[in-house]
């Protein structure tokens, strides 16, 4: 059943429809909902290039009803650079958010034990800006959509990466401000400082033990969205 859910919610990716809120072997929690996520990094056919990591403020984990931050998948396919075109789905209501990206320079090599910042630093390559477009590839019905999202990827539709920072010294990676123009229009005013951890790099050292990168780790080249500055 996850097999199937999983080509589902991959079709529903492709091809740009919405699914009903109770679709076929929806997940009730969290542990099937990363099973799914698995089938579909499994049978996608396209190269894992890094990951996302999604409800990274209180108020984001309260309302999904997530017992913390999640994880998801980036796509070769769906990570572009600055400059390209994205084909939108209009009836799946995508949005804009605005994120820091990494970029690693070396392995992290799983483990099960707790990882620090000093612990990850030195394998860091770059500190990206980023957007990532989110889509809704199924119905909401009020229920609280956490699990579902967690198994269609955390509602990934495209990442794009804007030019990379090599030399991160002079920056404010606990508290860097961040404002979203769209077409020379002032939208929206942030940070990275209501996000979960007091640092950007804390973020990696977060997710490097995570049950999704058991048996692979993390591998230089990797990028990982460290959640939205801005909204949605």
């Amino acid at each position: 059943m996850n097999d199937q859910t999983a080509k589902i919610l991959w079709d529903a990716r492709l091809q740009g429809h919405v699914l009903p809120a109770d679709f076929e072997g929806r997940p009730t929690d969290e542990a099937q909902a990363y099973d799914i996520q698995r089938a579909m990094i499994a049978a996608a056919g396209d190269a894992l290039v890094g990951w996302k990591l999604g409800a990274t403020a209180t108020a984001a984990i309260k309302a999904l009803e997530l017992d913390g931050a999640f994880v998801g998948p980036l796509f070769e396919r769906f990570t572009v650079a600055d400059g390209a075109d994205v084909a939108l789905h209009p009836a799946q209501n995508p949005a804009l958010e605005v994120e820091f990206s990494i970029r690693l320079g070396r392995d992290i090599p799983y483990r099960a034990g707790s990882f620090a910042r000093a612990d990850v630093e030195a394998a860091i390559d770059a500190v990206i800006p980023s957007f990532e477009i989110i889509s809704g590839r199924y119905e909401r019905d009020g229920t609280p959509p956490g699990a579902r999202i967690i198994a269609d990827g955390g509602s990934n539709h495209v990442s794009v990466m804007g030019q990379a920072c090599t030399d991160w010294s002079g920056a404010d990676l606990r508290d860097h401000p961040v404002t979203l123009s769209l077409n020379g229009e002032h939208v929206a005013d942030g940070s990275n400082a209501p996000l979960l951890w007091d640092h950007t790099f804390d973020a990696i050292a977060w997710f490097a033990n995570h049950p999704m990168l058991e048996g692979r780790g993390l591998k230089a080249g990797d990028l990982i969205m460290t959640g939205t500055c801005t909204g949605a």
